[in-house]
C-alpha cells in the first residue's frame, strides 16, 4: 500500500507546477542557486538541472 501511495505522490509531483529556489551541486564540483519558473513542473526542473550540469561540466 505504501508503494502505491508513493508512486501516486511522485506522479502528482511530476504534473503539478512548482516554483521555488534551491541549491544544486554540479557533478564536476561546485554548484549554484537555481530558481525555477512559476509554471515549471518537476520534470521540467529536472531537465533544466541536467542541461545546466552538462553545459558546465561538459
Amino acid at each position: 500500500m505504501k508503494k502505491i501511495a508513493l508512486t501516486l505522490s511522485l506522479f502528482a509531483l511530476s504534473t503539478v507546477s512548482f516554483a521555488g529556489c534551491f541549491t544544486i551541486d554540479y557533478s564536476c564540483g561546485g554548484g549554484t542557486y537555481y530558481c525555477s519558473q512559476e509554471n515549471d513542473t518537476m520534470d521540467q526542473i529536472h531537465q533544466d538541472i541536467q542541461d545546466i550540469d552538462k553545459f558546465i561540466c561538459g
